[in-house]
């Protein structure tokens, strides 16, 4: 008996939980804080297309903060793809995503071969960001593991993934550390016993 009241009493906080902090990031995102910061890799009309779209979903709590274009047209450094600057090239990938704090990266090249994929992968393996791939080619590799996501209409595929970062690690910690301490309170006696 007392373990179904448990099990019940888990589903009821949870569930609790999740609604509470679903709407809590929902309102932090509304007046712009909790936002990833996102640089799209590709300057064409792919590229184009998922800025345009993230644009007008603001709520999802992504900013775009700039593109880096696949080849080494310098004529491009500057120019708009949408709403966003191109800010470099993507040799220089790694450098960009420290620069501007970048949270997520998200590849949106059309055509681009599996090669080109790994490689841009290679460039920010060290760096702690998502990857998320535009899917506007299937050819993808297999050996990583890949989930496939929608956001907002977009279908996209993670490649790599950073679980927490921002105000979602500093919430998660202090629910942790407070949750912790009154499970604690409560059954110090308990356990004294």
């Amino acid at each position: 008996q007392i373990l179904v009241f448990g099990w019940f009493l888990a589903i009821v906080f949870v569930t609790v939980q999740r609604l509470l902090y679903g709407f809590l990031v929902g309102e932090l995102r509304k007046r712009g804080l909790d936002q990833a910061r996102v640089l799209v890799v590709g300057a064409g009309p792919t590229a184009a297309m998922v800025i345009d779209r993230l644009d007008h979903h603001r709520t999802i709590g992504y900013k775009i903060v700039g593109v880096v274009e696949s080849t080494q047209n310098e004529r491009l450094y500057g120019s708009q793809v949408g709403s966003a600057r191109v800010l470099g090239s993507i040799s220089r990938l790694p450098q960009i995503v420290r620069r501007h704090k970048v949270d997520e990266v998200i590849v949106a090249l059309s055509g681009a071969s599996d090669e080109q994929f790994r490689d841009i992968i290679r460039l920010v393996q060290d760096e702690s960001v998502s990857v998320k791939i535009y899917p506007d080619a299937f050819q993808l590799m297999t050996q990583n593991e890949v989930s496939v996501a929608e956001l907002s209409g977009l279908p996209l595929l993670t490649v790599k993934d950073v679980a927490l970062r921002g105000w979602n690690r500093q919430v998660k910690r202090a629910f942790d550390i407070v949750f912790s301490l009154i499970v604690m309170v409560l059954t110090a006696p308990v356990m004294l016993l």
